[in-house]
């Protein structure tokens, strides 16, 4: 099981990548891809459904969701903040498009680049126990 260190790490090099590859992706569209109220889990697509490049994004346990359903020359961004040393609870990740006001609060992140969608295993929408805050873990 990853540490409380090495979980802040991959989530500060997954926000950073992940801004980078959407400012690169500037001129492209974004879309909701799904939603699921049970999990309260929510996946977005910006770029196309295939050829590349594209970016897939999930969000889990989220607790805000606002904004067009797809929209044209997304000006996404993604913060975060940890909350309380040592406490996996209190991530909140921010997905941000201020010009459409869109906008996704939720408590994990995961995303994928250059994804064909036709291709895409359903384990890739899944997270491991270690993506999971400790209160949700059985």
């Amino acid at each position: 099981m990853r540490t409380y260190s090495e979980i802040v790490a991959d989530y500060e090099r997954t926000v950073k990548e992940t801004n980078n590859v959407l400012t690169a992706l500037r001129p492209c569209g974004a879309r909701w891809w799904g939603y699921a109220v049970s999990h309260r889990s929510f996946q977005l697509l910006v770029g196309q459904l295939a050829p590349k490049p594209n970016i897939a994004i999930l969000m889990h346990w989220v607790s805000y969701l606002c904004g067009p359903t797809g929209w044209e020359n997304q000006q996404l961004q993604v913060s975060w903040k940890t909350g309380q040393p040592d406490d996996t609870n209190s991530f909140e990740f921010t997905l941000e498009d201020k010009a459409s006001e869109f906008c996704a609060i939720g408590r994990a992140l995961r995303v994928q680049r250059d994804v064909n969608l036709d291709d895409l295993s359903r384990d890739y929408w899944r997270f491991s126990s270690d993506d999971l805050p400790s209160d949700f873990k059985e």
